[in-house]
């Protein structure tokens, strides 16, 4: 089993929570007053608001937008991305292998897809395929970034397209990490065999700003054959 890569950075702050399970321990705290709602001052070295300045701006957010997100995080305010008020903006840029949604506020969400390679047979050496046509696709690279929080994993598959299955072989290289805060009940895995719609996850619960606030998050990916998608709630 290849080895899990965890980051945990130690900066203060909290997170997107999705629809049905967002969950507030500060009285009085609800998605309609976050906005004007502040956690404080925080203690954030150099170093760690350099890294995410430069993590935005590799994402084209400009400086000076990225300048007041960094203001923002050190007063402790949240940042639109991470709002449930916004959970059910659209990405504005979405291209093959690549999602960007772009908040009020200039803070963002990034999703991508990337396939290091891949390679087709006519059933080549493969017994289980009688002679059929299968793709075989490795490195597959699945990953939600918030900046601030994100997942991600490699999976290898197979896709029978004239028998309209596939399958996961094989998830591996799988990364989670949260700019402060934690997680716990780590899960992961795959669908075995074939089937019409295969699959592979990944899944954590994470807590922020001490616990006050709580969420389940999770990436997937699935495989028919002759399509992949992804799906998320992060």
């Amino acid at each position: 089993m290849k080895k899990i890569v965890v980051l945990a950075i130690s900066i203060l702050l909290v997170f997107s929570m999705a629809p049905d399970t967002f969950a507030l321990g500060s009285e009085g705290l609800n998605e309609d007053n976050l906005e004007q709602y502040s956690f404080g001052p925080q203690n954030i070295s150099k170093n760690q608001l350099e890294f995410i300045k430069d993590k935005l701006l590799n994402y084209d957010v400009d400086e000076e937008t990225a300048d007041k997100l960094i203001l923002k995080l050190k007063n402790g305010e949240l940042w639109d991305s991470m709002n449930p008020k916004y959970r059910d903006l659209k990405p504005q840029i979405k291209k093959e292998h690549f999602e960007k949604t772009t908040y009020p506020d200039g803070s963002i969400c990034v999703v991508t897809t990337s396939v290091p390679e891949s390679y087709e047979t006519m059933g080549s050496g493969t017994s289980h395929t009688d002679g059929s046509g299968i793709k075989y696709t490795e490195g597959y690279r699945v990953s939600k970034d918030l900046t601030v929080i994100g997942m991600e994993f490699t999976v290898d598959f197979e896709q029978d397209m004239p028998n309209r299955r596939a399958r996961v072989t094989s998830i591996y290289d799988r990364n989670v990490w949260i700019i402060g805060g934690t997680y716990s009940n780590l899960d992961y895995g795959h669908h075995d065999g074939w089937r019409d719609k295969a699959g592979a996850w990944m899944s954590a619960d994470f807590t922020a700003y001490q616990n006050v606030a709580a969420s389940l998050g999770w990436i997937k990916i699935y495989v028919t054959g002759d399509n992949v998608w992804t799906d998320y709630q992060l």
